[in-house]
């Protein structure tokens, strides 16, 4: 009944009309759908809450996911690495690790900046951005003699410039 007289509404056309007459109820109600989340689309959020308010995912097609959502929604907190194979455990754990090891690196080069800051003249051209206004700045103090001429050769690193 409600879909009849939204889609009569909708094409002003009768309910005996055979576009509607061929039209499956699933069809149907996947354009109704479409209309009322096109209209409001906050509406498709209310759609999916249970009765505790949280979004519920009931049957997404993959029954892992499923069980998962079921524990959560019961409150446990399901465990994410079930149905990997060890191989892949193994990789996420190493890159969990790189990952740390990272953070840590990270840390160490704040604690650096900390100690000495940013200005300090020892690491100036540790945070400069390669081919930047500064780093020509700090090559024409570093490579340039005192009285102003660059030398005949000199290196840079592993660099020869001339």
């Amino acid at each position: 009944m409600l879909l009849r007289r939204w889609w009569t509404q909708k094409y002003t056309l009768p309910w005996t009309h055979d576009s509607f007459q061929s039209s499956t109820e699933f069809d149907l109600l996947v354009e109704f759908y479409e209309d009322v989340f096109e209209k409001d689309p906050a509406a498709m959020f209310e759609a999916g809450k249970g009765e505790d308010g949280e979004i519920m995912f009931g049957d997404t097609g993959d029954p892992m996911i499923d069980k998962w959502e079921a524990e959560f929604a019961k409150g446990l907190v399901p465990d994410l690495g079930e149905g990997m194979t060890n191989e892949a455990k193994d990789r996420l754990g190493r890159l969990a690790n790189r990952k740390r090891s990272m953070a840590e690196g990270a840390k160490k080069l704040d604690s650096i900046d900390e100690t000495y800051g940013p200005t300090d003249p020892r690491l100036a051209s540790k945070f400069v951005q390669v081919g930047s206004m500064e780093e020509k700045r700090l090559l024409n103090e570093k490579l340039l003699d005192r009285v102003g001429r660059p030398p005949d050769s000199y290196t840079l690193g592993d660099r020869k410039l001339k």
